[in-house]
């Protein structure tokens, strides 16, 4: 069946209150303020994993959560991530296709601003575990 590539963008957004829009429907604040929010989440979760010690030393955090344990907290801040990156892929798929510039607040996001270098299989196999990662096979289009 044929679909129009126009409808393969048409995601749902759920506001605060509960109404739902298209992402495409967005105005471009609002658009780029969502894109900010999911971000601020990945480079907080990002930071955390990165710098597990800080959290550990983090005696209020200890004191105001009795259950908090580094190995919870650092298994919610990758939940976070990963949902945070399916969650703002159709909205940055938006700001591209309206030529919003959006580069740096996904570069603070991730941390980085150039590719990262090449993984061996072993290295795929210890950072993914049993899942393998969803590949990206190049096609030839010539």
């Amino acid at each position: 069946m044929y679909q129009n590539p126009k409808d393969l963008t048409m995601e749902m957004h759920t506001t605060k209150d509960g109404t739902q829009m298209l992402i495409a429907e967005m105005n471009n604040d609002h658009l780029l303020n969502t894109i900010k929010t999911w971000c601020q989440k990945i480079k907080v979760s990002r930071e955390i994993l990165e710098n597990p010690n800080k959290i550990q030393q983090n005696v209020v955090l200890q004191a105001i959560n009795k259950s908090y344990s580094l190995e919870s907290t650092m298994d919610r801040a990758t939940d976070l991530i990963e949902t945070s990156h399916k969650k703002l892929l159709p909205y940055c798929l938006e700001a591209a296709l309206r030529g919003l510039e959006i580069t740096p607040t996904l570069q603070e996001a991730y941390g980085r601003k150039e590719g990262v270098a090449p993984l061996s299989q072993l290295a795929i196999k210890l950072f993914f575990g049993q899942s393998q990662p969803e590949i990206f096979i190049e096609e030839d289009y010539d």
